[in-house]
């Protein structure tokens, strides 16, 4: 989603396609057949989504990804509106809203 007004793009990533790390996701794993193949297909998902994010933060966007598998916990849209409307941007870091 982007938000021009504000400077801010939000990234919605699927966990398998784009490699999510957190250690409790289970959408995030490597299918057992193929694993060399989907390695490298993901890693390059998350050099091309670092890549887009830099570009965007250079330009002076603010940058949010939300997982999928966060989706449905309680407060999320909450967190992000309240994100969304602070004017300072964020620090080096791509706010990850996933609590």
């Amino acid at each position: 989603m982007v938000f021009p007004g504000l400077n801010a793009a939000v990234f919605i990533n699927g966990c398998f396609w784009h490699g999510h790390k957190d250690g409790e996701c289970k959408l995030a794993r490597i299918p057992k057949s193929n694993v060399t193949f989907w390695e490298t297909k993901i890693k390059g998902n998350r050099e091309r989504d670092i890549r887009n994010w830099k570009e965007l933060k250079s330009r002076g966007w603010r940058v949010f990804v939300i997982w999928e598998c966060n989706l449905t916990k309680k407060g999320l849209l909450e967190k992000l509106v309240i994100d969304l409307r602070k004017t300072q941007p964020l620090k080096e870091q791509t706010s990850a809203i996933s609590d």
